[in-house]
């Protein structure tokens, strides 16, 4: 099996616009995102989809007990020397944790990418606490190929509520993902359609349904539940 992540040229496009960390917006998004969700230093939070450790790493330095789940064999050993978190080989649909077992869980850029992302929704509910958190990023409004891709922001916060997460804000970063995806471009990657989704107007015409990269931040309803309003879009 082939992981995005993997490409050289995306990682490549990565590295010149994100850092380490192969994803819009790099680290900086996903501190901005950590600041938000006030989870409690030596609370256990795992990566599911942590790629080559970048966000493992960031969650130790907010003093987490983190821990990193991939499926990607040559991945996980960089996972872990990048973090110095453990990381290991594990679907996103079937976690070897027991339920109620995590304080929050972190998934970015993998939800689009799985044949049935509810499968993997339903069991980072399981496996967290009542009212543990949940931080949720992807793209959305166009990923060939993959149903989660095609949703709306609305739509994905809307999945999260059938499953009993209580979404506390989402937060919209179009120019994140114009950023990366340009930069895949220029080092030959090909975007295949994929400019015209990103705004790019190349022979004057409308450009078509807009891309953007998104974060959700959730928790999972329950005895602790969350604030009692929904704050999104802030």
């Amino acid at each position: 099996m082939n992981f995005p992540y993997e490409d050289p040229i995306f990682r490549q496009a990565a590295r010149k616009t994100s850092g380490s960390a192969m994803r819009p917006g790099g680290p900086e998004l996903t501190c901005q995102a950590l600041r938000k969700c006030g989870w409690p230093a030596g609370s256990l939070v795992i990566d599911v989809g942590c790629g080559a450790g970048a966000t493992l790493g960031l969650l130790a330095e907010f003093g987490f007990k983190a821990r990193g789940f991939d499926l990607s064999p040559a991945m996980l050993a960089e996972a872990e020397a990048n973090s110095g978190c453990p990381a290991e080989k594990a679907d996103a649909a079937r976690l070897p944790l027991a339920d109620g077992s995590v304080d929050a869980v972190v998934c970015e850029c993998l939800l689009s990418t799985l044949a049935e992302p509810d499968l993997a929704l339903a069991e980072f509910y399981r496996v967290l606490v009542p009212g543990g958190g949940l931080l949720l990023a992807d793209v959305i409004g166009f990923i060939p190929g993959h149903s989660a891709g095609n949703a709306a922001a609305a739509e994905i916060s809307r999945q999260l509520e059938k499953r009993g997460f209580y979404v506390r804000q989402s937060m919209d970063h179009p120019d994140a993902l114009k950023a990366m995806a340009a930069q895949v471009a220029w080092l030959g990657g090909g975007l295949g359609g994929f400019d015209c989704r990103l705004d790019f107007r190349r022979d004057g015409r409308p450009a078509c349904k807009r891309a953007s990269y998104c974060q959700w931040i959730a928790c999972k309803s329950g005895e602790y539940a969350c604030k009692s309003e929904k704050i999104k879009d802030l």
